[in-house]
C-alpha cells in the first residue's frame, strides 16, 4: 500500500539535501508495517527512485495528528 503525491509533477530533482514534513494520524486498528512509512522521490512511471528515506510514525498517539519530519539526500 502507498500514497502517491503527484502535484510535484515536474520537479527538478538536483543533487542535494531535501527536507520535508508531513502529519500523520494512524487510527485505531492502523498498521503501518515496522512503525515506519517511507518517503522519497521517483519518477512519473515510479521505476527510478532518485532518493528516499524511512521515517518512523511508531510514537504517533492513536487518533491524533502528529507532525514527522525527514531529509532525503538525492542521487546518493
Amino acid at each position: 500500500a502507498g500514497v502517491k503525491n503527484t502535484g510535484f509533477y515536474g520537479m527538478n530533482i538536483q543533487k542535494q539535501n531535501y527536507t520535508g514534513s508531513f502529519y500523520y494520524r494512524p487510527l485505531s486498528g492502523a498498521v503501518a508495517a515496522g512503525g515506519r512509512v517511507n518517503v522519497g522521490f521517483r519518477d512519473v512511471a515510479g521505476k527510478l527512485t532518485f532518493g528516499s528515506t524511512t521515517v518512523d510514525v511508531s510514537k504517533a498517539p492513536v487518533g491524533a495528528w502528529y507532525p514527522l519530519h525527514f531529509t532525503i539526500a538525492a542521487f546518493s
